[in-house]
């Protein structure tokens, strides 16, 4: 098992490799200080997520692929069976048709729309609020003709990020760091998200609507919580 993250290990597992790309891991800490301050959350001061997430994970995955503890890690051609993301996918997918792996995403966010155009399942915006609207506003439970617009509109616009301006970027990334040498050209972004084979989606009833959901979509909420656990101070 190889563990491939910006955060390292508080308690190392010698049954798992860990690479830490150093770049990567300086973005991101720098970026957690920056963008993502608990203040900024308490001041409502948080970057429009579903605009400034494609360049977020861009340059993390830039500076991934482009590090020398990565690049010595590929030429060692690692046997990779499955490799598992969480909902920002685009470099894990380069990654896996490089390795010959398979893909399921761990989504830690309720269904997002961007999903939608993926798998071609139906957003259902005209019933089901968006999660950027509880996001940055809170929980609504009902939808306004306003939302209802939203919804169906930024999804678009988000869709037009994605295919237009940043896909094109991932094509050149991977064409230089992960080409194989029986490869005539690397596959378009639409390819590598076919070989999508898991989406284990953490939404649950407090942050969710009910929704239909493909049947490569599973819901599992509460994987991640650990079942003994001490219990919180009286005061924090």
């Amino acid at each position: 098992m190889t563990y491939l993250s910006s955060v390292e290990a508080i308690k190392p597992n010698p049954a798992i490799k860990d690479i830490i790309p150093q770049q990567m891991k300086t973005y991101i800490e720098d970026l957690l200080m920056s963008d993502f301050d608990v203040q900024n959350r308490i001041d409502g001061d948080m970057p429009f997520m579903p605009f400034n997430i494609p360049g977020y994970t861009y340059t993390s995955c830039e500076l991934t692929l482009a590090s020398a503890e990565v690049q010595e890690w590929l030429a060692s051609r690692p046997k990779v069976d499955l490799i598992y993301t969480d909902f920002v996918h685009e470099c894990a997918l380069g990654l896996a048709h490089a390795l010959d792996a398979k893909v399921a995403i761990v989504n830690t966010l309720s269904y997002w729309p961007k999903y939608s155009d993926i798998l071609g399942s139906a957003d259902e915006s005209s019933t089901i609020g968006s999660w950027i609207f509880p996001f940055f506003n809170g929980y609504k439970p009902k939808e306004s003709f306003i939302s209802r617009v939203a919804n169906a509109l930024l999804p678009l616009g988000e869709l037009f990020l994605y295919r237009f301006i940043y896909e094109p970027k991932y094509a050149k990334l991977f064409t230089k760091y992960l080409m194989k040498p029986e490869d005539v050209s690397f596959p378009d972004m639409r390819q590598l998200e076919e070989r999508i084979d898991l989406i284990l989606e953490l939404g649950n009833f407090l942050n969710e609507h009910p929704r239909s959901l493909p049947p490569m979509v599973i819901s599992a909420p509460g994987i991640h919580v650990e079942e003994k656990v001490k219990p919180l101070k009286r005061v924090i």
